[in-house]
């Protein structure tokens, strides 16, 4: 038997899990499996329509299966989690300065100089 650490994981959604769907699916499950704890942090608002296009895109069994999906609300990343008492071990992320941004205006200037709303094909 393999030893490891158990981590909690954050996966982005947009040009993120969105780049390979299954793949990720296949991710989250296998992590969970091995013990890990795994979260869906986005930098989307907090509202009922995103809440439903997040959950169906993961599908019932994945979504099911996260410890909770954060929106973020263009918020800084790592500041909303420990807000919310959430410690991120490994964050995977298109665009990691969403993360470590320290307040919603420097996310905000990062959106401005990205393409962080790309319209990406789906392949699920």
């Amino acid at each position: 038997m393999t030893m490891h650490r158990k981590v909690t994981i954050a996966i982005d959604f947009d040009r993120t899990f969105t780049s390979d769907v299954e793949f990720w699916r296949e991710f989250i499950q296998r992590a969970v499996a091995r013990g890990h704890v795994v979260y869906c942090v986005t930098c989307r608002e907090d509202c009922a329509r995103n809440h439903t296009e997040v959950a169906e895109l993961f599908g019932s069994d994945v979504f099911a299966i996260l410890r909770g999906c954060v929106f973020t609300s263009h918020e800084p990343k790592r500041a909303i989690c420990v807000a919310l008492g959430i410690h991120i071990d490994i964050w995977i992320d298109d665009i990691p300065e969403y993360i470590t941004a320290t307040d919603r205006d420097a996310v905000m200037r990062i959106q401005a100089t990205t393409n962080a709303h790309e319209t990406l094909p789906l392949f699920n």
